[in-house]
């Protein structure tokens, strides 16, 4: 909305510069007739060649009479059209740049003759005068995944969600399999620590000893717990699947702003 009368000035002045062009043609007019000129451009006419036009008049006298065999329409005033519009049409896309915050550093045209701090001085001034620009590309981003992951929550089956994300979470069932299988063994290693504590072999070891095995049973005991414990707070396939399916949760990831960088 800002620039678009600039747009609008810009597209006409290049559908006129493409109207100017397509009339950059060679036009002429020759004496028509029996002459042995006039018969020579005749038969030169004859030949297509493109961008060349020789019309023949009949009253050359009528025509004005001139001593050229061939009179040609000029040609300069619309080369000097084209250029002036031309240099116009740039001045409209400068006025564009400026309009939008562009600076020639942002657009990667410099000057030799600048410093530095120059050149800093117009990227930082180009950069914040597009920040807002880029925090609603930022947006425009965020609602496009916001809907196409909604489409597929709603519409997507669970296997092709799984297929598609090539997710590595384990499903319900395949996470209760592995808590119970640490359960057991962490059951068999209580039921050997028993079993040693009532071995008379073991009861006849130094302390020391059986201090060391000891530990050793709790050890492996309370690593078996904490991965039990690591397993169980992990997600599931499936509650993932109903974490993306509640509207509430992805209402309130969606209608969130993004906040501006500092």
């Amino acid at each position: 909305m800002q620039y678009e009368d600039q747009l609008d000035e810009l597209n006409m002045l290049t559908g006129r510069i493409h109207a100017l062009s397509d009339a950059l043609e060679a036009k002429g007019f020759y004496p028509a007739g029996g002459a042995e000129a006039a018969d020579a451009i005749e038969t030169a006419v004859k030949i297509k060649t493109p961008g060349r036009v020789l019309v023949p008049i009949n009253n050359w006298a009528a025509f004005g009479g001139s001593k050229e065999i061939i009179v040609w329409m000029p040609m300069a005033e619309i080369a000097q059209t084209i250029t002036t519009i031309v240099e116009l049409r740039k001045q409209i896309i400068e006025d564009i740049y400026q309009i939008t915050g562009l600076s020639d550093i942002m657009r990667g045209e410099t000057d030799a003759r600048e410093t530095l701090g120059a050149q800093n001085l117009k990227a930082q001034f180009g950069s914040s005068r597009i920040k807002d620009k880029q925090m609603e590309m930022v947006r425009i981003a965020r609602d496009l995944v916001g809907i196409a992951g909604e489409i597929i929550t709603e519409k997507f089956a669970d296997e092709t969600i799984i297929v598609m994300s090539q997710t590595q979470v384990p499903t319900k069932q395949m996470q209760q399999q592995q808590i119970m299988q640490l359960q057991m063994q962490l059951q068999q290693i209580l039921q050997q620590a028993q079993q040693a504590a009532q071995n008379p072999q073991i009861q006849q070891m130094p302390p020391e000893q059986k201090q060391q095995i000891v530990q050793a049973a709790q050890q492996q005991g309370s690593q078996l717990e904490n991965e039990i414990k690591k397993i169980g707070g992990k997600p599931n396939i499936e509650q993932v699947l109903t974490f993306l399916r509640d509207d509430r949760a992805r209402s309130l990831c969606s209608t969130s702003r993004p906040t501006r960088p500092l």
